[in-house]
């Protein structure tokens, strides 16, 4: 049967119109996201900041403990390491020297710091701080320490008050061997992998 080119046209048009619009069409489809993590081989266990410490100066016969003055002093530990096995962070001096003399009698005292992560830094387990007595000798004194899966990412040990001139967080006991002068010693820091050395 022929059609005329109307009638086509018509035919079209109705058919078109008679497909009901409630009709949706929808499909799903699974994808994944993958990332992989490898061990950090340099600079993944770091010290970033340890502390210069100034104690200005002292006149015989005051209090025989005096307490830093050092602008803001804090450490700044980072572990990217991936394993997160632990870290401890130590320090010794081998003594407060002045004109060429050693005097081993000085002792340098850390007390508890405000331990907080960086900015960034979501981990919520804070490595771990204990009073501790630094006397001048060839062994360190441990001053922080993480165990595993602890101190992760950036953190600081803040062993200062905004609101003092004077940091009571680290102090000196003055040995009555003292000589008059100025006397300065070298800290030496290490940072060891795993809580204990």
């Amino acid at each position: 049967m022929l059609f005329s080119k109307k009638n086509i046209l018509f035919m079209l048009f109705i058919f078109s119109i008679s497909i009901p619009n409630n009709i949706t069409f929808a499909e799903n489809n699974l994808t994944t996201a993958e990332i992989s993590f490898k061990t950090q081989s340099e600079n993944s266990l770091e010290i970033i900041h340890v502390p210069n410490l100034d104690f200005g100066t002292y006149t015989y016969g005051q209090n025989s403990t005096i307490s830093d003055k050092s602008q803001e002093p804090y450490i700044h530990i980072k572990d990217s390491t991936g394993s997160y096995t632990g870290w401890n962070l130590t320090v010794k001096t081998h003594g407060f020297t002045v004109n060429g003399k050693t005097n081993t009698n000085f002792k340098l005292i850390f007390k508890q710091p405000k331990i907080v992560p960086s900015k960034d830094n979501d981990a919520t387990l804070a490595p771990t701080f204990k009073n501790t007595e630094i006397i001048a000798n060839d062994s360190p004194t441990e001053i922080l320490k993480a165990s595993s899966n602890e101190g992760i990412g950036h953190w600081n040990a803040l062993f200062y008050d905004p609101n003092s001139s004077e940091n009571s967080n680290i102090q000196l006991k003055i040995p009555s061997s003292a000589y008059e002068g100025k006397y300065s010693a070298n800290l030496i820091w290490e940072l060891n992998s795993g809580p204990d050395k």
